[in-house]
């Protein structure tokens, strides 16, 4: 019963358009008014904490209606990339495989940076951990903030295929040239060296954390670029983007400190992703469905209301087809086919 009143409740705040005559278009202001409405006329006694939780939840149950749409047209590239994952990590097994142990090569980051000590390593997992988590949960906050007109399905499909094109070269890349690792358990006569020495190790292990000979060019890099990268498009703060880049950088030293990575693999990282990004951008740009279109002709001032409620949008859509038609006699035919296909 209380779940049914709160539906009601909610339904009841979706249809009622609030009377001011300054309608701000940022998110927080309009949920204000949006709180108080339901306060105020709901039909069951509702508090502000409570309305404020049922207008962020209809929002999000709104937007992702709309994810679903987006969905329906990026589904392939995220199942490839989440099945592209399993291949990437047989490759790394299998230069773990063929990696002999050798004393590491000179590298001038080594020089500048005095190396961590084997259990000082995990600052680097911490800081890589932190970054991808924050990352996930920006991925999520168009589900929060209503104003944004960006999709964590479309960010998602972006990153996915932008890392299966950069992981497509780095399994090419640590292939063709086998460099000596530097990391601890990578040198001879190290305690805790262990390679793959069964085919089904090779196709069955999972350890993203302590393989070796799968350097040029650093993964943990090439996700915290990538990272950067989807905050740097998607996120309208500067502060934001200014922090994810201060932190990139600030990891890749980390993981040259830490003897995880030549300087050469982070380096090569830093400028080869965001190559690829611009490239998979120029080539595929974001792309709307074609239910989306309408809103571009809509007020802002109304927009907020119409992205609440899947059905008054649809309405909307065929009104303003209506009068499309109604304005164009040249448009009959067409006009008539798009009515026999709604009312079909």
């Amino acid at each position: 019963v209380g779940f049914k009143l709160i539906l009601l409740s909610v339904r009841a705040a979706q249809h009622r358009r609030f009377n001011t005559s300054a309608a701000s278009p940022v998110s927080s202001r309009r949920h204000k008014f949006l709180v108080e409405d339901m306060v105020k006329f709901s039909d069951h006694k509702v508090t502000p904490m409570q309305a404020r939780v049922l207008v962020f939840a209809s929002h999000a149950h709104s937007q992702w209606q709309r994810e679903k749409l987006i969905l329906a047209l990026k589904y392939r590239i995220i199942i490839l990339g989440v099945i592209f994952q399993y291949f990437h990590n047989v490759a790394s097994n299998v230069a773990y495989f063929l990696h002999i142990p050798r004393e590491p090569l000179f590298d001038v980051g080594f020089a500048i940076f005095p190396s961590l000590s084997y259990k000082a390593q995990i600052g680097s997992d911490v800081l890589f951990c932190l970054l991808l988590f924050s990352t996930i949960c920006f991925g999520f906050s168009p589900f929060m903030f209503p104003s944004r007109r960006v999709y964590a399905t479309q960010m998602l499909a972006r990153f996915v295929a932008v890392c299966v094109l950069a992981q497509c070269l780095r399994v090419i890349t640590f292939f063709v040239t086998t460099l000596p690792a530097p990391n601890y358990h990578c040198r001879p006569d190290s305690p805790v060296y262990n390679p793959p020495k069964t085919v089904w190790d090779v196709f069955l292990r999972q350890d993203g954390f302590h393989g070796c000979g799968d350097l040029v060019f650093s993964s943990h890099s090439m996700f915290a670029v990538l990272c950067a990268l989807t905050v740097q498009k998607y996120s309208s703060s500067i502060i934001m983007k200014v922090v994810w880049w201060v932190v990139v950088f600030a990891l890749g030293l980390l993981v040259v400190a830490a003897r995880k990575h030549y300087s050469l693999d982070v380096i090569i990282a830093w400028y080869t992703l965001p190559l690829i990004w611009i490239a998979y951008e120029f080539h595929f740009p974001d792309k709307l469905p074609k239910e989306f279109e309408f809103e571009d002709s809509i007020d802002p001032e109304d927009y907020h209301y119409l992205q609440e409620d899947s059905e008054m949008r649809i309405q909307v859509h065929a009104d303003l087809e209506t009068e499309r038609c109604a304005s164009d006699p040249d448009s009959s035919r067409s006009c008539r086919k798009s009515e026999r296909k709604r009312d079909k």
